[in-house]
């Protein structure tokens, strides 16, 4: 069941390159679902640690604020890892941490998440496992 989707936007990037390439990638968005409606607040941040290969790992850390699926205002934290194998990303491995005790109920399940692209852009998207 799917419990968030976020539209990512880009704000900034930066990068160095030595041993591996990190990339630090800047964003903010907004997320309209079922459960949640409201916004990445400025801060969000994706690290990517790569080596020659395109194997390494992403940590992103964002802040949602916004209203729950009871119309309650609420918080989010989100900490998502993935493991990057060749250059693609699979299932990610988030953790989230909120103040609105109707979301909490959903995530008491198992969660995984997905990054997908496409021409409208970046999504995150965060599901249980029923």
């Amino acid at each position: 069941m799917e419990i968030l989707r976020i539209k990512i936007n880009i704000t900034s990037t930066s990068e160095v390159t030595g041993d591996m390439t990190v990339k630090m990638v800047g964003f903010n968005g907004i997320c309209d679902g079922e459960y949640f409606c409201g916004r990445v607040t400025d801060g969000g941040i994706d690290t990517q640690k790569l080596d020659c290969n395109g194997n390494g790992t992403l940590s992103a850390r964002y802040m949602l604020e916004g209203t729950d699926c009871e119309n309650r205002q609420c918080h989010i934290f989100v900490e998502n890892n993935a493991v990057i194998q060749n250059g693609i990303i699979g299932r990610t491995t988030p953790e989230i941490i909120t103040d609105s005790s109707a979301l909490n109920r959903l995530l008491q399940k198992k969660i995984y998440g997905t990054l997908d692209s496409n021409e409208e852009g970046l999504w995150v998207s965060i599901f249980t496992e029923d």
